[in-house]
Formats: structure tokens, sequence, C-alpha cells
């Protein structure tokens, strides 16, 4: 544009207002323009972030993003920074759209030269696949953007692409693969949009580059791996489903539990437990320690003598290739068998094989669940309307309900 519009000469730019783009070299006008306005020097350019591979958790999401050059944030302590992060009045939240090119994702206008952090709704929510495009109207002296985003599972790698459906080559050697590193080794005017470093260790965030230094910079794609060599602590070996012959080991009893993180000990509240292959543990206590995480390669047993009610207690439990029996149908369960699961919502994921995530606080399974308690006679129809606040109703005989049983009516025909 001639700079009629915005006051600030030939070649500036005016973009719809987002508080992101509240950049030093920028003006807002709300009550004219409800813009922000730059000069020549810092142009706006369209970002969009679509093609989310896990697309349902993040439909309808709010994007947000707030202005996070390093000269700024260094001046902040830690407890500066985390006031400025929680502060709504400092960010942008974009809103998804489902239609357009390109559709099921988030169009974003930011002032070049400027460092932006980016999260979800939640804040909580790590992708597997997003891609990247920017508009057009990027040219190849314009200045860069970069993008911080934190994430909360472990990452064995990040893979940034220069083309969709890019693959990873196992030596590094493609024209299209930008390795973790490139954009703190390479000088700055070297830079090529998807040029990235993660850090996977302390911070969990990935910082990348976008620019229009050339045609290609134009879509990049970007792969969360969880696990690629399954070195990562919180990698798996892909289950094999294994039978338990063995003799029957106690859980209370240390020597049982020759494997795992601490040999020769029974697992204690917060430790990792393991059933190896081929051993049957008896979980014959009444209640379990909360432990971390509880992996079954061989097999779990609940008591069958009916002695006692029991519990187990664990923020994960992953049956990768064994079994965890409560009960058979030859010898069903006949007390109260409970299983109750901990933690929180950014707590790390089980890994069930390289791709695929089983989430947290969560049983999974990729070997045996076998429950099996009394059969019991327990629906039927009722014999006269039943209102609410009624303390009595009428039903079939011969239902063998017991005292502190729950009941459900159901409005419907049976």
């Amino acid at each position: 544009m001639d700079g009629s519009l915005t006051g600030l000469g030939g070649e500036s730019y005016a973009a719809a207002y987002f508080r992101h783009n509240e950049q030093p070299e920028c003006t807002v006008s709300k009550d004219v323009h409800d813009s922000v306005l730059c000069p020549a020097s810092h142009a706006i350019r369209r970002v969009a972030f679509h093609g989310m591979e896990n697309a349902n958790t993040f439909r309808a999401m709010l994007m947000k993003f707030i202005p996070y050059d390093d000269s700024e944030m260094e001046k902040l302590t830690d407890e500066e920074k985390a006031t400025y992060l929680a502060d709504s009045t400092n960010l942008s939240e974009i809103f998804y759209k489902e239609k357009q090119s390109p559709s099921n994702g988030w169009a974003v206008p930011f002032v070049t030269g400027h460092k932006y952090r980016a999260w979800w709704d939640n804040g909580q929510l790590d992708f597997t696949r997003m891609r990247i495009e920017v508009s057009n109207q990027w040219k190849p002296e314009d200045e860069y953007i970069l993008f911080n985003f934190p994430f909360v599972d472990g990452r064995e790698a990040v893979d940034f692409f220069g083309k969709y459906g890019g693959s990873f080559a196992a030596d590094g050697e493609s024209n299209d693969y930008y390795a973790n590193g490139s954009l703190t080794n390479t000088a700055r005017e070297n830079w090529l949009s998807g040029y990235n470093v993660v850090d996977n260790e302390l911070k969990k965030e990935i910082d990348f580059v976008i620019n229009g230094r050339t045609e290609s910079s134009k879509t990049i794609e970007v792969d969360g791996i969880r696990c690629r060599d399954g070195l990562s602590e919180w990698c798996v070996a892909a289950p094999t489903i294994i039978e338990c012959t063995g003799e029957q080991l106690m859980w209370d009893d240390p020597a049982s539990w020759a494997y795992g993180e601490n040999p020769g000990k029974v697992p204690e509240e917060g430790e990792n437990a393991v059933v190896p292959p081929g051993v049957i543990i008896i979980f014959n206590i009444e209640e379990s320690p909360i432990l971390e995480l509880l992996t079954i390669n061989g097999c779990l047993n609940f008591l069958s003598d009916g002695s006692k009610d029991q519990h187990l207690r664990a923020h994960q439990i992953y049956v990768q290739g064994g079994q965890l029996e409560i009960g058979k149908s030859a010898v069903p369960y006949t007390r109260k068998a409970t299983i109750t699961l901990f933690g929180e919502e950014s707590a790390d994921v089980v890994v069930m094989d390289g791709a695929t995530e089983a989430g947290n606080k969560l049983i999974a399974n990729n070997g045996v669940l076998s429950f099996v308690g009394l059969s019991r006679s327990r629906e039927a129809r009722l014999f006269a309307v039943a209102n609410k606040g009624d303390s009595t109703v009428t039903v079939t005989l011969g239902l063998d309900w017991e005292a502190g049983d729950e009941l459900s009516f159901i409005a419907t025909a049976m």
C-alpha cells in the first residue's frame, strides 16, 4: 500500500488486531482501523497450522499466541515469566476454522522479526503431526518468525520436513529433512523454514523458524515421535503374549520381585513394578501402595479364595504381553475388587509401540484382561409405576439384590 491508510509510508502494513501483534515497531489503531499498523521493515504475514493427525482432539480448540522474544523473556524471573504467560490479557485466542484453504486449523497473522509462544486451549495437548502453511505473500527479504511450542509427553524425536508426507532417513541425508539443532547450528542469515531445536530434557520445548527464503519454505510438516529407537524410559518393546504356567508367587513376598526397579523388594509407593514373562504373582493383599507404572508381562491374579476385598492402585497399568486376572469362569471372584487409577492430565503417557500413545491414568492392554465375578440376576421389569420420591418399587421375584446395591431406572421399554 502507499501508506495513505496507515500513515507509515509506502509498503507499510495493516492487519486485523490481535494482542500478540502488539510489537514495538507497530501501532495499534483500534478506534479507527481496529488494526495493527506496521512499517515496511516489519511485514505482517499469515501462517496456518493444520493437518493434525489426531484431528478430533484439536477440533474447535482455541489456539493461543503470546509475544515471546528472547530479549524480553531473559529480563524476567521464572516467577515473573509464569505470571506473564498466565495473564490472558497478554495473549491472543484464535478460533479453529473448518472451511477454506487450509481447512481444519488456525490461520494467523504475525508481525515478522519476532518470536511467539503457542499452545492450545487446555494447555496440555501434544500433536503427533502438524502441518504449517505460509501465504504466498511471503518474500525472501521478509524477516523471520520464530515459534516456541511447549509439550508435555517425552519425544525421542521431532521431525521437520520441507514438504507434506516427508519420511525420516536414518542417516539424516534428505534435502527435505531438517535435523534437531539446525536452528542453533546455522547462522541466522542462512535460516530456512523448518530449522529447529528441540529441548526434550529440561524444558520440553520446540523452537523453529518460518520465513520466505525459498519456495519450498511454503509447506512444513512436523511429526512428534514418541519412540523411534526405544531408548527413552517411556518407550517399551512390542509385546509378545505369553502363557503363565510356573510357580505361583505372593505379592507380599520380596522374593517374588526378582526383576524391576528394586529387585528383592516389594514395590512401594511411587515405584514402578514389573511382572516378568512366565511368572504368576498372586495379588494377596487388601490394598496396594499407589504405584507409578505396573507393567504386566506375566500373570497377575487376584485371590480366588474369597477371603478379602482387594484394591489395586496405580497411576498407570500396562498389560503389555501378559494377563491381569480377577476370577475365572470355573472360580468366579466373590468379593469386591477395585482398581483405582491416579494422575494428572499433564503426566507422561504409556506408549504401546513407536506410534501408538495410549494416554495416561489408564489400563493399557496389549495382552489379556479377564474379570469374572459371580453371575447375578439383576434386571427386571417394573410391575407398577415408580415416581420420583417413592421409597418402594414393585418388581419380579427372584432377584439377588443386596443391601448397598445402586439401582438404575431406565425410562424405556425392555
